[in-house]
């Protein structure tokens, strides 16, 4: 028998609800690694050294003026669309500056076969680099994102699944 997965999900981000999506969210992750090589094999590795892993949240609003993708896509002004922002704020709390970063929920539909019932990322956020687009024209305006999620710094957990 084969282990087919699917389901739509909802998400809520900082408690509030995120809306439709077009296609519903991907999870991604990367590995980063430092590379051994030696003059016997040029610049061909021989080995890697694993230095961490990069955790994201990818997904394409239907809702663009939903008050969630707002909070998403203006995360250090506060919420508030064309403001640049607190210039130096972190991403994490760091002693008494609040951090950015916020909780992102992602919950299956009420009788779908999606598993697991509910992933939760404590930290996450717009990620670095990232365009944030939004059409203004006749067309319905999508917002595509990409959230940079953090790790626990005590334990290296990204998130949980229930």
């Amino acid at each position: 028998m084969s282990n087919f997965v699917a389901g739509p999900y909802t998400a809520t981000y900082d408690g509030t609800a995120l809306g439709l999506t077009t296609q519903g969210f991907t999870l991604s992750h990367e590995f980063f690694k430092r590379l051994i090589t030696g003059d016997v094999f040029g610049d061909g590795p021989v080995n890697a050294i694993y230095r961490g892993r990069a955790q994201f949240v990818e997904f394409e609003s239907l809702e663009a003026e939903n008050a969630g993708i707002l909070e998403l896509t203006e995360p250090y002004g506060a919420g508030t669309a064309l403001v640049s922002g607190v210039i130096g704020q972190f991403d994490q709390t760091v002693g008494s500056c609040t951090g950015a970063a916020k909780t992102l929920i992602l919950t299956k539909v009420a009788g779908s076969c999606a598993t697991p019932a509910s992933v939760t990322f404590p930290l996450s956020v717009l990620a670095e680099g990232y365009p944030v687009r939004a059409l203004y024209g006749q067309d319905l305006r999508t917002i595509p994102l990409r959230l940079r999620v953090y790790p626990n710094e005590s334990t290296g957990v990204f998130g949980t699944q229930a």
